[in-house]
């Protein structure tokens, strides 16, 4: 490997990231590199591009996450624990989720990840104290709320799923409005202490 790589250690076997193929690689621990490769530019001139090792940003919530190129001039910000999982380990019955098992979220080896459903990422979530309630509060406060505030919503900035907008504005510290707000209009930011939040309605 070119010393840009030197600091990785020999037995890291990297693998391609699928959909990624040629392009990115990952290995067992959450390391991201890019490879050499040749970009034709607007103008069709080619351009040598050096691989590199991809440093995560960290979310306020202690997320890592990469953006990877995926043509066209587009770039898709990606969480690296999904990742992880996207490519190491088998999800044969669909689960939409990745749990961090020991509950530190920068902790991206994939012995400590798993596939899991929303409902089993909130219980976890209780379980390591980092929901304020329990899960039957935000479906009661849900259903009273009316129909809009107890959709299941998604944060697309962290991937994170809830079982309502209450959920969701109660753990980020927000209105619900704010959240449903954000849901409704698209392309709308929610902004608190930690900087820029976007959320939908549905699942990631």
């Amino acid at each position: 490997m070119p010393d840009l790589f030197k600091h990785i250690r020999p037995n890291d076997d990297f693998v391609d990231i699928p959909g990624y193929e040629g392009v990115y690689k990952i290995n067992r621990q959450g390391t991201v590199i890019s490879l050499d490769r040749i970009s034709v530019c607007k103008d069709g001139l080619k351009r040598k591009i050096r691989g590199k090792v991809k440093t995560p940003s960290i979310s306020y919530d202690k997320y890592a996450s990469v953006q990877l190129y995926s043509g066209n001039d587009n770039y898709k910000n990606w969480l690296v624990h999904r990742l992880v999982a996207m490519t190491f380990i088998p999800n044969p019955m669909n689960l939409p989720q990745v749990n961090h098992k020991d509950g530190n979220t920068l902790n991206n080896c994939v012995d400590n990840l798993e596939w899991c459903t929303a409902s089993d990422n909130i219980v976890h979530a209780h379980q390591q104290g980092k929901m304020k309630r329990p899960k039957e509060f935000y479906v009661a406060m849900g259903k009273a709320a009316g129909e809009k505030h107890r959709r299941p919503c998604v944060c697309v900035t962290t991937g994170v799923e809830y079982p309502s907008l209450i959920a969701a504005a109660d753990a980020n510290n927000l209105r619900t409005d704010a959240v449903w707000n954000s849901c409704r209009y698209g392309k709308a930011v929610v902004r608190n202490a930690y900087g820029l939040k976007k959320f939908k309605i549905g699942h990631a």
